[in-house]
């Protein structure tokens, strides 16, 4: 399951049980877990640890926090975008070439 909320990052670290957050942590730290899923599990332990230490973080910084996460995501497309064009096109390029080299011989 893709993470692309803190309501998902809580809803697997519940089906985890008590230990939840410790197994996330595991699989963030062992390479387990990663793309979006290591990214909004790194954000939500930080948040859990700033909660548990007693740090308040304003409604500003919340915001803040999830627009980065989802630039990065954004970004993460994009790049997924240009590579899936790129071939594409390089496809299309090759099966161009071998077009007119076919009717050239003829």
């Amino acid at each position: 399951m893709p993470f692309r909320s803190f309501e998902d990052v809580d809803v697997w670290v519940e089906k985890k049980g008590p230990n939840g957050a410790e197994k996330l942590r595991g699989r963030i730290e062992s390479g387990a877990m990663w793309g979006s899923n290591a990214t909004w599990g790194k954000a939500w332990l930080q948040r859990q640890d700033r909660i548990a230490h007693g740090i308040k973080q304003s409604k500003e910084q919340e915001l803040a926090e999830r627009n980065t996460l989802a630039a990065e995501q954004s970004a993460k497309s994009a790049h997924h975008s240009f590579l899936a064009a790129f071939f594409a096109a390089a496809i299309a390029f090759a099966s161009a070439v071998i077009a007119v080299l076919a009717y050239m011989k003829q």
